[in-house]
């Protein structure tokens, strides 16, 4: 993930909220491992279809479906 991050940022997405050291960190965090990973996948997903206008994107099943059955 702190490499697919660095590579979004490198990719023109511009706005990115997570930096690679957020992807990093969100993992370790105890209260932020429970809803910043979900939230820096789908960001990553969103910057990764369009980088120049992901904000717009809509939400992808595949991260939901995938967060909803990791926990």
């Amino acid at each position: 993930v702190y490499q697919a991050v660095g590579n979004a940022h490198s990719f023109g997405g511009q706005g990115l909220f997570f930096t690679p050291g957020w992807a990093v960190a969100g993992y370790f965090l105890p209260v932020f491992s429970l809803f910043r990973p979900y939230q820096m996948l789908q960001e990553l997903w969103k910057a990764s279809s369009n980088p120049a206008n992901w904000k717009n994107q809509d939400d992808a099943l595949d991260i939901i479906l995938y967060w909803a059955c990791h926990w």
